[in-house]
């Protein structure tokens, strides 16, 4: 049937054919569409949940400190780390905006 399409004449041919055969190739075309669609959506990756912020981190990691998980020391070295974090987000943030 492919070499029919493809044989001579092709377009012409199909688009000539009888409704019977234009309503199998048709669905042949839905077919293989959907099987495309569905492959492509079980091998692109998912979407994994957003990174939280450093505001969110420097939250727990404080909420930590306080029932005595972290030591001052620890806990100080983890706000510095995180409010370098902080300052670049809101830095990207500031020119996000500028740029809408």
């Amino acid at each position: 049937m492919l070499l029919w399409l493809v044989g001579g004449g092709g377009m012409e041919r199909f688009w000539a054919a009888e409704p019977e055969r234009l309503v199998l190739w048709l669905a042949l075309l839905c077919v293989a569409l959907t099987v495309a669609y569905y492959v492509i959506g079980k091998v692109r990756p998912k979407p994994g949940p957003p990174e939280p912020t450093a505001s969110q981190w420097l939250t727990e990691f404080d909420e930590l400190h306080a029932k005595g998980g972290l030591s001052d020391e620890e806990f100080r070295t983890i706000k510095t780390i995180l409010s370098r974090r902080l300052h670049e987000e809101l830095k990207a943030d500031e020119q996000k905006d500028s740029n809408e």
